[in-house]
């Protein structure tokens, strides 16, 4: 098992907030919609923190764990900003890391 912790940033305005709730759309939601998509298996996300709806991100860190080892630890951001929809505001953004800092990709991720 790996668990991947990432970066995420969003513009808050259309969501219910970071966590996931039954009222709304929401960022966690979202990151955990992307994840089964890629990896076709539910994948629950923990988020650092939390926004309430409205509010604006850059930074917050996600995390998750997954059995997938195919998709190597620096094209995490990549496939996930793939996924996502283009109109929602929610992009995967700064640095992957995989299990204890053993690698890290420091890409910058844009959507």
């Amino acid at each position: 098992m790996r668990r991947i912790a990432l970066t995420v940033a969003y513009d808050g305005t259309d969501w219910c907030g970071s966590q996931r709730q039954s009222n709304g759309p929401t960022i966690q939601g979202e990151l955990e919609r992307v994840l089964e998509a890629l990896f076709k298996a539910a994948t629950p996300v923990t988020l650092a923190g939390r926004t309430d709806a409205g509010v604006h991100a850059r930074g917050q860190v996600a995390a998750f764990e997954t059995e997938n080892r195919s998709l190597p630890v620096e094209r995490f951001g990549l496939a996930m900003n793939a996924q996502r929809r283009r109109t929602d505001g929610c992009a995967v953004v700064g640095r992957v890391i995989a299990g204890r800092g053993c690698c890290c990709g420091t890409q910058s991720f844009a959507g």
